[in-house]
């Protein structure tokens, strides 16, 4: 009796710990955010000052914001990495940022010496169908075959335009689907993407559970995965990595109208940023500019034999015509 007492008591104890140390990380996320907006306003403030003091004021602002900017994101990049390692009801098999990974050899099973595709997404984001309608035939065809490895990062940053959360809803059932039948992972995520299935952004009427149930029986998916997936929850971390994922420099725009900002879809080849910027303003289509980040033609995807020329560890080649 009096050992039941004592474990009760120590699991009580690490409860109140737990909870205290998820208190404390969001106390200093909280605290974060609210340096974030303060700078924001000073920015703001010392733009107008500095389009009265001329062109030397500007140069000086500039380097001065970009060290501390440096700084900062440092700060925040690691509070929000703790926040999410501080989740316990994570998935498993995760990469090192958080992702999943799929070769032919299966979930984070790298084919070595071949280029590894990092994409981050959400299931509600147009940019984000748009990129897989025009690459996931060559996407598979090169995983199939060994050529690349491709790795999917799942975010739930709109939710706020759905009536019920379904870009959560809809990674649980992928993270779901990952975990216990991987690789019909691309294929479901193909089947979301799917112009009639996709809702747009603030739409009333999205997918359900009994549709996203129906949805992954018809990839191949086992029906025991296909109605279990819908029960699976992982909201607490996907609301955790949104917030992290952001943050961090590499995903950055390097151009366009959101440069120094992250957008869906981001892609990296070899963790390196590809500008799909660049290729859209030049007039490279994507499937184009995928292909020729890696250093492939069209007429060598799915053969075997042929390795993107940037392999294991090249940056993504540049999109010119």
């Amino acid at each position: 009796m009096s050992s039941n007492v004592n474990k009760k008591a120590a699991r009580k104890v690490k409860r109140q710990e737990e909870e205290n140390a998820k208190r404390l990380l969001d106390e200093k996320i909280a605290a974060q955010e609210r340096r974030d907006v303060k700078t924001r306003i000073i920015v703001a403030v010392v733009s107008v000052v500095i389009l009265l003091v001329g062109i030397v004021g500007v140069a000086w602002y500039a380097i001065g914001q970009r060290n501390k900017g440096r700084v900062d994101t440092e700060v925040s990049l690691g509070s929000y990495r703790q926040a999410v390692e501080a989740v316990s009801s994570s998935p498993k098999n995760l990469t090192k940022e958080y992702g999943f990974l799929i070769s032919k050899n299966g979930l984070n099973k790298p084919v070595a010496n071949v280029p590894t595709v990092d994409v981050y997404m959400d299931f509600m984001c147009p940019g984000c169908g748009e990129f897989e309608r025009a690459t996931s035939k060559d996407v598979t065809k090169m995983v199939d075959a060994g050529q690349i490895n491709v790795e999917y990062h799942f975010m739930n940053f709109l939710d706020q335009y759905s009536p019920d959360k379904y870009s959560t809803r809809t990674a649980n059932v992928a993270i779901y689907i990952a975990e216990n039948q991987p690789e019909k992972l691309p294929d479901f995520i193909s089947k979301m993407m799917e112009e009639n299935i996709q809702p747009e952004e603030g739409s009333s009427s999205v997918p359900s559970n009994k549709d996203l149930v129906k949805y992954t029986k018809s990839v191949g998916i086992k029906e025991e995965v296909a109605e279990a997936s819908i029960k699976s929850d992982y909201s607490t971390w996907l609301d955790a990595v949104t917030k992290y994922i952001p943050k961090r420099p590499s995903l950055a725009n390097v151009s366009g109208k959101y440069k120094g900002q992250m957008t869906t879809p981001t892609v990296t080849v070899n963790k390196k940023f590809v500008d799909l910027n660049k290729a859209s303003e030049d007039s490279i289509s994507l499937e184009e500019a995928l292909l020729k980040s890696l250093g492939i033609t069209k007429k060598n995807v799915g053969k075997a034999a042929v390795i993107p020329s940037v392999g294991a560890s090249g940056a993504p080649l540049e999109l010119k015509k």
